[in-house]
């Protein structure tokens, strides 16, 4: 993944939904992926996580109540750009608009 020009490197682990120490198998139907970044939440910070009956997770926050999934940004999301572009039809912005003028020349202040 590139970020800002940047390779970021994003790690997966490997979570029991039962704990192994507690007897859960080390099974695919036990295991569920996480970020490090999320894993921690299960570990440090009391979440919890369930598989339902669509082997699909289900995660819960310290006091019990479901984390509901966050919903993807939208692609190609209307920004009203074309009432922004011809509402400054009369502008005439071009590439050169925002060019210095000065010429570096000194100037007389002496009146």
């Amino acid at each position: 993944m590139q970020v800002s020009g940047l390779r970021k490197r994003l790690f997966i682990e490997g979570h029991h939904i039962e704990h192994w120490a507690s007897g859960g198998e080390t099974s695919l139907d036990n295991l569920v992926g996480l970020c490090s970044h999320h894993h921690r939440f299960v570990h440090e910070y009391g979440y919890s996580i369930e598989i339902d009956a669509t082997m699909k997770p289900r995660f819960f926050e310290p006091r019990g109540r479901r984390v509901v999934e966050a919903p993807l940004p939208p692609v190609n999301a209307y920004r009203g750009w074309d009432i922004i572009t011809d509402a400054n039809l009369d502008l005439n912005i071009t590439s050169e608009t925002t060019v210095c003028g000065w010429t570096a020349d000194r100037s007389n202040t002496s009146g």
